[in-house]
């Protein structure tokens, strides 16, 4: 009798044990499949608001068109300020041009960049296309305001293109673009770059879409 009954609290205890792990197993998978649930809703959402926000500047009816950019302009208008306000000091040598002024827009991206290379909620692949667009945006874009800006300087020291300023915002607008464009990043190009990462985020979308798998 009492062998009975030690096999029974024995097979009893491995039942219990067995149930007890199945249970926490279950639990653990459960609290999992919750959070895990809840991080790919995130990531949805994400990824929805950056494919509008890449997209704006290539949308006609959106204020962020890129017809609508006066990031020249905002540049211009402090070099001709400083120029018209130190005109006999700048002809006559004894003052010069402090660099080129960083348009605020091209701040606001740097940010971004940053902030999007640690954004928990953009997958590493769609985040490395779109960080190295940006970079590649960033180097180009300042590259081409750097050279096309400090002639510009170089030719008002000399005397040249006071009459004016309005005409010359045409050929400094056409420099830049034309360096751009040498570099890839035209818009032309730029708006491909934006589509096959919106691309990208439709074929993420589709990895979770079991009809299509």
């Amino acid at each position: 009798m009492d062998i009975a009954v030690q096999i029974f609290q024995i097979i009893f205890y491995i039942t219990a044990s067995v149930v007890a792990v199945l249970t926490f197993v279950k639990a653990k998978n459960g609290l999992l499949n919750s959070v895990n649930t809840e991080y790919q809703k995130k990531v949805m959402e994400r990824l929805a608001l950056l494919s509008d926000e890449l997209w704006e500047e290539f949308d006609f009816s959106s204020e962020n068109h890129w017809s609508k950019d006066d990031t020249l302009n905002e540049v211009l208008e402090k070099i001709h300020k400083y120029a018209l306000e130190n005109k006999h000091a700048i002809l006559s040598k004894e003052k010069g041009f402090h660099g080129v002024p960083l348009p605020k827009k091209h701040i606001e991206m740097i940010a971004m960049v940053e902030r999007l290379k640690s954004d928990p909620f953009i997958p590493e692949i769609i985040r490395r296309k779109i960080v190295t667009l940006l970079d590649d945006r960033l180097n180009s874009t300042l590259e081409a305001y750097i050279t096309v800006i400090e002639q510009y300087q170089e030719d008002l020291t000399k005397g040249k293109r006071w009459s004016n300023f309005d005409e010359n915002k045409s050929f400094i607008h056409n420099d830049i673009v034309s360096i751009m464009s040498k570099n890839g990043l035209g818009i032309t190009e730029l708006q491909g770059a934006v589509q096959e990462i919106r691309k990208e985020i439709q074929r993420y979308y589709e990895s979770f879409n079991p009809i299509k798998k």
